[in-house]
């Protein structure tokens, strides 16, 4: 129904205006620009990113209501239960044993690559030129391309906030909208097409939102 496809849509955009590709472009950015540093910090991000997304964005997108049963299954989840683990590897300076850490290894090679095809299948079946017809793709693209990070600078410029740190913050906040829009838009049944057509503009658009706001912070 109308209904139905116009709260999809609200929820969708609501899920792309906040959550940024920290991971898939964020990382190689950072480590461009800042090199191991901005690895590190752009590392702690995406614990957060993970956090947020498995909880926040998955009832945002599911539909569910919060209450503690739920949250407590989503913080159960195999994702977040895996950022506790690696966080907890990481303060204690635990190492995997071989065969394992070469699998983990393999493993997380599949990161990347799998939700890009994922995007690239929905992207190729898509009616492209009806999509960006949509005047509902816009606003968010908008705001996670320009008006976030804006916001972000403005802020930690008040808070006192300068050099490398603020340039890694900015841009890891220009990032265009995550690749998971669609790949959650799939698993709960919303509008997989208009995620695809908010993701494919939000990236494209980011071709010269995130240089132009990267060279701002990195001015300042």
């Amino acid at each position: 129904s109308a209904e139905a496809g116009g709260k999809s849509k609200a929820a969708l955009m609501e899920f792309a205006s906040i959550y940024p590709n920290c991971g898939f472009m964020g990382l190689p950015l950072l480590e461009a620009v800042f090199g191991s540093e901005g690895v590190i910090y752009g590392t702690m991000y995406i614990i957060v990113f993970n956090l947020l997304v498995f909880t926040h964005g998955v009832m945002v997108l599911s539909g569910e209501r919060f209450s503690i049963k739920s949250l407590c299954r989503v913080l159960l989840s195999p994702a977040i239960l895996a950022v506790g683990a690696s966080f907890i590897m990481f303060a204690l300076k635990i190492s995997l044993p071989n065969p394992l850490s070469g699998a983990v290894k393999h493993m997380a090679a599949l990161n990347t690559p799998l939700p890009m095809v994922i995007i690239g299948v929905r992207i190729a079946h898509s009616n492209l030129k009806r999509l960006f017809s949509d005047k509902l793709i816009l606003p968010p693209v908008l705001i996670r391309n320009l008006i976030i990070p804006l916001c972000t600078l403005g802020v930690l410029l008040l808070l006192g906030l300068r050099g490398a740190m603020l340039g890694i913050c900015v841009i890891i906040a220009a990032m265009p909208v995550a690749g998971n829009t669609v790949v959650f838009a799939e698993k709960y049944d919303r509008d997989a097409q208009y995620a695809s057509g908010v993701l494919t503009l939000s990236t494209l658009s980011s071709i010269l939102t995130v240089p132009v706001i990267a060279t701002l912070s990195m001015m300042i």
